[in-house]
């Protein structure tokens, strides 16, 4: 996978276990998405975030469960911006492991938001998000 997001900065609470399908692979630094009840999997846009995967998740191992960096943590992570970001702007799920600024203008989702940009940053580059 790639463009995961970075834990740069641990609030120091713990990450939420979710269940997870036990046949999917995922990369620790993964951006999951609300797929259910207490259920999440891996995002790609307009869809309710519920965090980051804190470790990997090996595909057909049994396991049904993950742990997640769910939001409101105060947790700091290094995530690929798309388009133009500003610097305080609440960031959504823009794609697969990417986020974008929420733009005037934008129809956003219920639970789509991640954070607030701690920094700017153009398309595809590497901005810090407080989630």
């Amino acid at each position: 996978m790639a463009d995961e997001a970075t834990l740069s900065e641990e609030s120091g609470l713990n990450a939420i276990r979710f269940v997870v399908d036990p046949s999917i692979n995922v990369s620790q630094g993964t951006l999951m998405f609300i797929s259910g009840d207490h259920a999440v999997g891996k995002s790609s846009t307009a869809q309710p975030y519920a965090g980051v995967a804190a470790a990997d998740h090996k595909a057909n191992e049994g396991e049904v469960e993950i742990a997640v960096h769910v939001p409101g943590r105060g947790n700091v992570f290094d995530m690929t911006n798309t388009g133009v970001t500003i610097l305080g702007e609440l960031v959504r799920l823009s794609g697969t492991n990417l986020v974008g600024g929420v733009k005037k203008n934008l129809q956003i989702s219920t639970g789509q938001i991640v954070g607030i940009a701690l920094e700017g940053g153009s398309d595809s580059e590497i901005i810090r998000v407080l989630t």
